[in-house]
């Protein structure tokens, strides 16, 4: 036994000097049991091996431990008076208060008997002192004390903090989270004394109580624990067998086949198998003569089991569920066990509804019967949240009927209690079906209340989901439902409040793929606010994991009406409170310094009398949407009250897919084809778009123009769709055509607006590929009156940023005072989008550094008016997940403070691109305006002859490389003078301006 701690010893402190400074607490809370005395002996000799071996740092860490742990365990010491039996006391410490009141919890738990009537009142009054410094206080005094008394005197010891684990783990008051850990303290601490081999029923015991606390274990990972729980259960059976523990090994069977019916891991077909086996074992022992409250629950379970079931024909396993709903009625009365009756009621409700055989019409009235009888139990005043449950349930139901009056009534009802702030998921499911419903027949108003609710519900569900795919999850339902608002709006004449929920669905967007960066406000903003904002942050996350494992715990996939709704609310009340504290920190600390940051926090729709305030009489915004039947194209301007809205039809639609497949088909695998089709190509997209008809609708004096694109038209270069054979459409505007993320993002644009140019920090060919980079950078820092120049291997990552990991998780961005103090950032180099993970995407810096999109948004680049993305593919956008649809590298630049940025669509060439980026830095000298200098330098390109080039070259004293010249002649070769070599889309379309 010595031999065996003493390794175990030693593995406890090879895992400490293989970890991380800020994983040596975790790593000593996971094994309590190891830390005493012998643990702190073993170290202390370990650290003077390691020292006589030279290893003086590791030793130095490993006396450090051994230290402070030396202190915690002589003052867990000090709080026992050896044997501890009646009338003794257990603590007197610096830690009094906790320790007194433990010493009251055991003498109340062993004098009553553990009685929870004597040991409740106790609890309740010292709500505040169950926490989990308390399960670490109650799991080190108990051990050390234990440790010290006689044998016969531990098991006495061990019994009462068994059974007051049992207390602990049913305590309906406090936090739960916290009554599980102390629950699980103490039977683990129970378990030391109360081995297999000297007390194996005791032993057994122990094992299901402390399955029982894993089960529904709040802290730590929810998979980890249902696998603890499982063994503990498989170990209580290896002594309760049938034969000789016939009730036991029945409870057992059933608790393990709830556990396998919530197993995340291995494989669901089989967890679900091995779940109706463990239910079929129990009903051997537990029958309905014997135990017959017991068999009604087994068979409620069973039922549950079969319902979901993945093995075998969906039609019988209905019928299997639904005879075992009915077997647990027969014990399950009314008035007997009016809730579990009411329960059973609504899951043979559910089961009629999904029924395969008989006749639907049949099935779905005895559903409907089902539900109303679990209604005459769970009132909305009674059981608000099962009424709810039951309402939405007959809603759907009504729906499969065609009732639609009473399927909206039902649903209308269900979100009397399903608030967006109460159940934003239930919240969700109902407003959606309500609106869907209202939808399906043309009850436009009716659809827009539901789905309005729906939308305030995921904004909440987004807001409190912890893992990234749960995000994803809540988004993918309601995709949908912005969709279908904004057609809902459209249909009742409401263009104004069709293009808030466009943007609204935007700005949703932009906060989901921030919400996992710790993203800090720009400007003066105090350390100790900066302190504040991470404290906030990482309580809210620490409360959504707890609230995510809870729910876990309550849900099952058919709705099982568990747990305590008012428990519930009281939890997310918590969270509420805390969204609301950071929600004043920011208003009250960093709206007056930083009003930009808010926007990465938090949904802010921008209502549609600002996003009039964006433009001028001579100014329009077109921007997109795409649906999933069709897509819309708004047009906003100045002189309109409302904004005019061109709808395509199914076919357009169609046209506009096919014509998306076969484009970026031919860009990523064909790109010579793809460069030959690319102006028929973009004629035929002009004709899909009714771009002509768009331009009608436009004033006369309109002279400037704002695309606002939608998923993968953000590809596209709609500046460069053509109008006529000789001209596109930015020759129509001659103040320039420019393109913008959102509106919202616009806006933000316009607070950052600038004009001053004199001051440029260039990246140059960190690759070393890029045969344009040094013309394209030597020419343009004449433009400028200061210019730094980072070339090749100078153009490292620590040149720009130092990334700092802090020790409390989070990160510091710091750039060099180069790029804080810039104008105009140009990047000529590489750059690559991540369309798995956007906030991956990079510009490809020298020794294969990267810097991403999500340190880009760190940034503070107030003092910077452009930003010029001179790279391949820059301006890429994930078009295939819809929530990342406009998050890119010209996004990020956007918010770390420059109103403007031009980037590339695709892989440009590269002598074209050295011509287009001289060209328009040269216009940006007199026209100062981003978008006309690039449009301008576009139509030049597009324009110049042969001649006319090679007067330019000379007259401007570009100096191409041996590489350029020979690509220059090739191109020219055999082109009369009045031949324009760069007429093609390919050479001078590939650049947008994004932003102002």
């Amino acid at each position: 036994m010595k031999n065996a701690k003493k390794k175990a010893y030693l593995t406890l402190i090879n895992s400490l000097l293989n970890s991380s400074s800020n994983q040596v607490n975790s790593i000593l809370n996971a094994n309590q049991l190891l830390v005493d005395a012998g643990l702190v002996q073993t170290m202390e000799h370990v650290a003077s091996v390691m020292a006589e071996q030279g290893y003086q740092n590791a030793a130095d860490f490993l006396i450090d431990v051994a230290c402070q742990l030396s202190e915690i365990i002589t003052s867990s010491r000090n709080v026992t008076d050896r044997a501890v039996t009646q009338g003794e006391s257990l603590a007197k410490t610096k830690h009094e208060e906790y320790l007194i009141f433990l010493d009251r919890l055991y003498q109340a738990t062993a004098q009553s008997n553990s009685n929870p009537q004597v040991v409740y009142p106790l609890l309740t009054e010292n709500l505040e002192k169950l926490n989990d410094d308390f399960a670490v206080l109650l799991r080190q005094v108990i051990i050390d004390t234990l440790a010290q008394v006689e044998p016969e005197q531990a098991q006495s010891i061990a019994a009462v903090i068994g059974n007051f684990s049992d207390l602990m783990r049913e305590f309906p008051q406090g936090d739960r989270a916290s009554n599980l850990e102390i629950a699980i303290a103490g039977a683990e601490v129970s378990a030391t004394v109360f081995t297999r081999d000297v007390y194996p029923k005791d032993w057994a015991t122990n094992r299901n109580n402390l399955a029982a606390a894993y089960t529904k274990r709040v802290r730590g990972d929810r998979e980890e624990n249902l696998e603890r729980a499982i063994a503990a259960h498989e170990e209580a059976l290896q002594v309760y067998t049938q034969s000789q523990f016939p009730s036991e090994w029945a409870r057992t069977q059933s608790n393990l086949g709830n556990a396998y019916s919530d197993r995340i891991r291995s494989d669901r077909t089989q967890n679900l198998e091995q779940a109706i086996r463990c239910y079929l074992a129990a009903l051997q022992v537990r029958t309905q003569e014997a135990f017959p409250y017991e068999w009604a629950t087994t068979q409620n379970n069973l039922a549950a089991a079969y319902w979901n079931r993945i093995e075998g024909e969906r039609a019988q396993n209905l019928e299997l569920a639904i005879a075992a709903f009915q077997a647990a009625l027969q014990v399950y009365t009314q008035q007997d066990f009016p809730e579990d009756w009411a329960r059973t009621q609504n899951n043979l409700g559910v089961a009629y509804r999904d029924r395969i055989q008989g006749e639907q019409r049949v099935n779905l009235e005895a559903a409907i019967a089902h539900f109303q009888a679990a209604l005459q139990v769970y009132t909305q005043t009674a059981f608000p949240q099962y009424w709810a449950t039951i309402q939405n349930n007959l809603g759907a139901v009504y729906l499969e009927l065609e009732q639609i009056p009473a399927a909206i009534s039902s649903f209308r009802s269900a979100l009397e209690i399903y608030t967006p702030s109460a159940f934003p998921l239930e919240c969700f499911g109902t407003g959606q079906n309500f609106g869907n419903t209202a939808r399906a027949s043309q009850q436009w108003a009716d659809a827009i209340e539901g789905y309005h609710v729906a939308i305030e519900a995921v904004e909440q569900s987004r807001t409190w989901a912890i893992t990234d795919t749960r995000r994803q999850e809540i988004l993918s339902g309601a995709i949908d439902v912005y969709a279908n608002i904004v057609k809902a709006y459209i249909k009742t004449n409401h263009p104004d409040q069709a293009l808030e929920y466009v943007e609204r669905s935007k700005a949703r967007n932009l906060v989901d793929t921030l919400s996992t960066r710790d993203i800090y406000p720009k400007g003066n903003i105090s350390e100790t606010i900066i302190n504040e904002l991470k404290r906030s942050r990482q309580e809210i996350v620490a409360e959504q994991r707890r609230l995510d494992i809870i729910e876990q715990n309550r849900s099952s996939s058919m709705g099982q009406l568990i747990g305590n709704s008012d428990s519930w609310l009281k939890d997310r009340t918590r969270l509420n409170e805390l969204f609301q504290q950071l929600d004043h920190l920011i208003k009250n600390e960093i709206d007056p310094i930083d009003p930009s940051f808010r926007a990465t926090q938090q949904v802010k729709p921008i209502p549609y009398s600002e996003i009039k305030t964006l433009i001028d009489d001579r100014t329009a915004i077109v921007e997109w949407y795409i649906c999933n039947d069709n897509f819309h194209t708004f047009i906003i301007t100045h002189s309109s009250e409302l904004p005019l809205v061109w709808s395509s039809s199914a076919e357009e639609m169609q046209a506009l897919m096919d014509w998306q497949n076969e484009y970026l088909q031919d860009y990523q695998q064909n790109r010579k084809q793809w460069i030959e089709k690319l102006t028929d190509n973009l004629q035929n997209l002009t004709s899909i778009l009714h771009i002509h008809e768009i331009i009608n609708y436009l004033p006369n004096n309109c002279d400037q123009l704002i695309l606002i694109p939608h998923r993968f038209l953000h590809l596209i270069p709609l500046h460069a769709l053509p109008l006529s054979p000789n001209t596109h459409l930015l020759d129509h505007f001659s103040r320039g055509m420019r393109y913008a993320p959102s509106c919202q993002l616009l806006q933000l644009t316009g607070k950052q607006l600038c004009s001053d140019f004199n001051r440029l920090l260039a990246i140059q060919n960190p690759t070393k590929n890029l045969g344009h980079s040094t013309v394209e950078v030597k020419s343009i820092q004449n433009c400028f009156a200061q210019a730094d120049t980072l070339i090749e291997d100078a153009a490292t990552k620590a040149a720009l940023i130092e990334v700092k990991n802090q020790d409390d998780g989070t990160r510091e961005v710091i750039q060099n005072s180069q790029l804080s103090l810039t104008n105009c950032v140009h990047f000529s180099c590489h750059a690559e989008f991540n369309f798995e993970s956007p906030l991956e995407s990079a510009l490809l810096l020298a020794n294969k550094e990267r810097i991403t999109l999500g340190e880009i948004f760190d940034l503070d680049l107030s003092q910077c008016c452009l930003v010029t993305l001179s790279a391949c593919e820059t301006g890429l956008t994930n078009y295939k997940i819809l929530s990342d649809e406009y998050i890119g590298i010209p996004s990020s630049f956007i918010y770390a403070g420059s109103p403007s940025v031009v980037s590339s669509l695709w892989t440009v060439q590269d002598v074209s691109t050295a011509f287009l980026m001289i060209k328009f830095y040269q216009n940006l000298r007199t026209v100062l305006s981003v978008a006309v200098a690039l449009n301008q330098a576009q139509i030049w390109l597009r324009n110049i002859s042969k001649k006319e080039l090679q007067i330019w070259i000379a007259e401007n004293q570009i100096q191409l490389d041996a590489t350029l010249s020979m690509s220059l002649r090739r191109r020219l070769h055999n082109l009369l003078d009045d031949d324009k070599p760069f007429q093609s889309p390919f050479h001078w379309a590939g650049f947008s301006a994004v932003g102002q």
